[in-house]
């Protein structure tokens, strides 16, 4: 196949690519989030403390019901800052 990824899609499309290479035409991965593979225990704890970081109140907010607040926070986690999303054009 002709295998697309985008964020964390990107990162399972490389892994895809590296473990069944012999199933894989091409790989496009745009912007993969974070290279776990080759990674040490210790990388991999720290990447998960960072994702639980960011998703965690994502994730709370949608269990609440809040889904304008669940986008706003993963807007604001996906710019590295709070007030991120409200800073963003009223169409957006």
């Amino acid at each position: 196949v002709h295998l697309v990824g985008w964020s964390y899609g990107a990162d399972a499309a490389i892994s895809v690519a590296v473990e069944r290479p012999d199933l894989v035409r091409s790989l496009f991965a745009f912007e993969p989030g974070a290279a776990m593979w080759g990674a040490d225990d210790a990388r991999r704890a720290e990447v998960q403390r960072d994702a639980a970081a960011w998703f965690g109140p994502v994730f709370e907010a949608a269990r609440q019901g809040d889904v304008p607040g669940a986008v706003e926070r993963l807007l604001d986690g996906s710019a590295g800052e709070t007030g991120a999303a409200r800073r963003l054009a009223e169409p957006m």
